[in-house]
């Protein structure tokens, strides 16, 4: 008989307590899942990603999370636990096909709405540049479910570039374009239209080049302990850049546990 949920799978091994204590969420890229598994259940993690794989069949790897995203390309080194032993994958999502190296590469499944949203705000005949494309799930998404003039995507990332590459042939994307580079260096080069927004950190060093820019709206980027160890220094950024005018998005893309 086949067990109502995963959970009910982990209690055929766990105790009561041991199941309370452990991280049951995971992602899901493609056919990989990726768990966070804590120290103390490493001795029964095998156990647990093959009862993932037991009960989630259109699943074939299971890694878990081995550190944080580190470095200027997010990265974030995978162990691998069960399955096939792999770290690219095939997503799917919004009508579009992402080759991910999960390993390589930064990319979030759990940002598939906020990609659909964007896309739906775009019109007919639009050019669209994206900075940190990373490996192409906002112009893949844009340009299979609307129709930009043109699409040119930014990523220094050799590995993420790669991986946006096959995608546009993947897609079979004619309208998109990926270069690998600094934007610093790369955007003067494409166009001489006044650029609208950019992403920066919140601190003053980050903001003083995006602001040498004439732009209209920054989205702002929290990091890790910024708000519970520099609460105040953000509020003042934030409120000195919105005296002057411009239209802020903060994005603070952190899960919080108690």
């Amino acid at each position: 008989m086949k067990k109502n949920n995963f959970r009910e799978k982990l209690a055929e091994f766990l105790t009561e307590d041991e199941l309370s204590g452990l991280k049951t969420a995971f992602d899901v890229v493609g056919d990989i899942a990726i768990l966070e598994i804590d120290e103390e259940f490493k001795n029964k993690e095998k156990q647990i990603a093959n009862a993932l794989l037991d009960y989630h069949k259109n699943i074939n790897t299971v890694l878990k999370k081995a550190g944080e995203h580190t470095g200027k390309y997010r990265r974030q080194k995978m162990q691998f636990v069960a399955g096939e032993d792999k770290r690219i994958a095939l997503h799917k999502e919004n009508n579009s096909f992402i080759y991910v190296d999960v390993e390589r590469s930064y990319f979030s499944p759990r940002l598939s709405t906020e990609r659909k949203r964007i896309m739906q705000q775009v019109n007919s005949g639009e050019n669209i540049l994206v900075m940190f494309s990373g490996v192409g799930p906002y112009p893949c998404v844009i340009a299979r479910n609307k129709q930009p003039r043109r699409i040119v995507g930014g990523q220094r990332n050799h590995a993420a570039h790669k991986m946006a590459l096959l995608n546009t042939k993947k897609n079979k994307l004619k309208n998109v374009e990926f270069f690998k580079g600094d934007v610093n260096q790369t955007i003067p080069k494409l166009t001489k239209k006044p650029t609208i927004g950019l992403k920066s950190n919140w601190r003053e060093n980050h903001l003083k080049k995006k602001l040498a820019h004439k732009l209209q709206i920054l989205e702002i980027y929290i990091g890790r302990g910024d708000l519970e160890n520099y609460s105040k220094e953000f509020e003042n950024s934030i409120a000195s850049l919105a005296k002057k005018g411009y239209t802020l998005v903060l994005h603070a893309p952190i899960v919080y546990r108690e």
